[in-house]
């Protein structure tokens, strides 16, 4: 019964705490990671589709940030680190696996929640937010940099980057990314 009301008590913290001040009408809040990265206090795991339903919810959050990994069959998957083992039951890394592998896997977490492709993102609940997609560049099994035409065919074939009903921005830390991204 303890733990309920600490939860009741923290939940009821983060929607007040979400208010804004009227003198900072224009500033606009993210979830990183949807939920958070490395937040211990978060109910789901980073990146799953849990985490991004529970921030989309939330009043006052303007959109989200995810991690994006391409899978072996090009498919878009969102997760943070560069091997799986580190946060879920399998090992290896986003890049060798296709589709059908990476829908079993599952994150080490409480609610054991499914690895998410950006194909199953409803894009309604996306509707007036934005969404920022941090393109992970660097294959840690590969020990290379993985291919961005991958990536750009694997966001655009699914309406990321021309929707009228969400803005979507691209992150990338990669400096020879910047101009096939531009173009």
């Amino acid at each position: 019964m303890r733990f309920k009301e600490i939860f009741i008590s923290f939940l009821i913290l983060i929607l007040s705490s979400c208010q804004r001040d009227k003198q900072f009408y224009q500033t606009k809040v993210f979830g990183h990671a949807a939920s958070g990265l490395e937040n211990f206090s978060s109910v789901y795991h980073d990146n799953s589709l849990e985490a991004i339903k529970l921030a989309l919810s939330l009043e006052g959050c303007d959109g989200i940030e995810l991690d994006v990994q391409i899978a072996k069959d090009g498919s878009v998957w969102l997760y943070h680190d560069l091997e799986l083992y580190t946060q879920t039951n399998t090992s290896g890394c986003i890049s060798q696996l296709n589709s059908n592998e990476l829908g079993c896997v599952k994150y080490s977490s409480f609610h054991n929640e499914k690895l998410t492709a950006l194909a199953h993102l409803d894009t309604l609940i996306l509707k007036d937010k934005v969404i920022f997609l941090d393109l992970k560049h660097w294959g840690n099994c590969e020990n290379s940099t993985m291919n961005i035409d991958h990536f750009i065919e694997g966001i655009a074939s699914l309406g990321y980057l021309n929707s009228s009903s969400f803005e979507t921005y691209i992150i990338t830390s990669h400096d020879l990314w910047i101009k096939p991204l531009r173009d």
